[in-house]
């Protein structure tokens, strides 16, 4: 927010929340209670808000994978072919 003012920055911010809140996928508690384990095998990145009587009371969002859970994660689709320490071009040192 380089281009912002000191002073709107607590306004803009605000703004932001309420659009970001405003595009969120929300569900009433009581459809969250019958279909839980289906929604969470669908669940998005953004997560969604469990909601009371239209008032938000929870938002439900997924555990983000640590960077070792991905270490070998692409084993079987990535194939070798060459060195994979030689540019595969001759050069010597001394030249």
């Amino acid at each position: 927010m380089a281009g912002v003012p000191l002073r709107f920055r607590s306004q803009v911010d605000k703004y932001c929340d309420q659009m970001y809140r405003a595009r969120m996928r929300k569900i009433a508690a009581a459809k969250f209670k019958e279909n839980c384990l289906a929604i969470l095998d669908r669940l998005g990145p953004d997560g969604i808000v469990v909601t009371k009587h239209g008032k938000a009371v929870t938002r439900v969002l997924p555990v983000q994978q640590t960077s070792a859970e991905l270490i070998g994660a692409l084993r079987e689709h990535i194939a070798v072919h060459g060195d994979l320490t030689s540019t595969g071009i001759p050069w010597n040192a001394s030249d």
